[in-house]
């Protein structure tokens, strides 16, 4: 989903209307949306534990049993050791 430069990416603008509090800015993207959901739903599921990584301390924001949602699609693996990788969450 990346393109060539951020701002064009489709990951990006995507991400950010959903981010959005203005949910009238994702109805233009309602059939892409589902057209990519009823892909997603024909994969076989798997329960694994994935990993993302983020530039800061969110442990007391976020409590080990709590539900949550994430508002965006996130490159995530299942690998933690991938976190370790400067390419995966680049330079600080």
């Amino acid at each position: 989903m990346e393109g060539k430069s951020r701002e064009k990416s489709l990951y990006y603008t995507l991400n950010s209307i959903l981010r959005s509090e203005n949910r009238s800015k994702l109805e233009p993207w309602f059939l892409y949306l589902k057209l990519f959901m009823s892909g997603l739903t024909r994969l076989p599921s798997a329960r694994q534990f994935v990993y993302r990584g983020v530039k800061m301390d969110l442990s007391k924001r976020y409590k080990k049993g709590d539900v949550f949602i994430w508002w965006a699609f996130s490159s995530c693996s299942a690998s933690l050791e991938a976190l370790e990788n400067e390419d995966f969450l680049g330079r600080t």
